[in-house]
């Protein structure tokens, strides 16, 4: 019993709980980018801006962007009626075929199971017959599609801090 108690105390002097740390992306210089978001286990390659947006990060890069084109959805044939997008996560800025500019998904719209029957993504109307989870596109706040600077010096790397 002795040994498996002095084994135990061993481990945690040689490796002491770290619950203050953190998970952070930081550049090839060491200097700190911006915490992760999600942990490492979850690793999601999301920067979140001073205004609480979040942009795909490009870790090779060290830059961060929009989400690509979203096309957009239709529950009527020939692209007419309301529109929808995929359902995006809230904050997470995207740009939509043929619109300018970058648009996010506003905090208090829900996603919904809708029946679509058309679509475009660039390259006109398309018929379809598929349940997809959209939000309206009432439900879009439209923002700023200039990515933030981050000042990094590429490649990203994790680490614990």
């Amino acid at each position: 019993m002795r040994t498996l108690f002095l084994g135990l105390y061993v481990v945690v002097l040689g490796f002491p709980a770290r619950s203050g740390a953190e998970f952070v992306w930081a550049d090839a210089n060491g200097t700190t980018i911006a915490p992760l978001i999600g942990g490492p286990q979850q690793l999601r390659t999301d920067y979140m801006d001073d205004a609480g947006l979040l942009w795909t990060l490009e870790v090779n890069t060290a830059t961060v962007s929009a989400v690509g084109d979203a096309g957009r959805l239709f529950t009527q044939p020939g692209c007419t009626g309301p529109a929808y997008i995929t359902a995006f996560p809230p904050r997470l800025v995207f740009t939509i075929v043929n619109l300018p500019g970058g648009w996010v998904r506003r905090d208090d719209v829900t996603a919904q199971m809708m029946q679509v029957a058309s679509y475009d993504e660039g390259h006109g109307c398309l018929p379809t017959n598929s349940t997809i989870s959209v939000i309206p596109q009432s439900g879009l706040t439209a923002v700023d599609s200039t990515p933030p600077n981050l000042g990094a010096c590429p490649p990203l790397h994790v680490e614990r801090r």
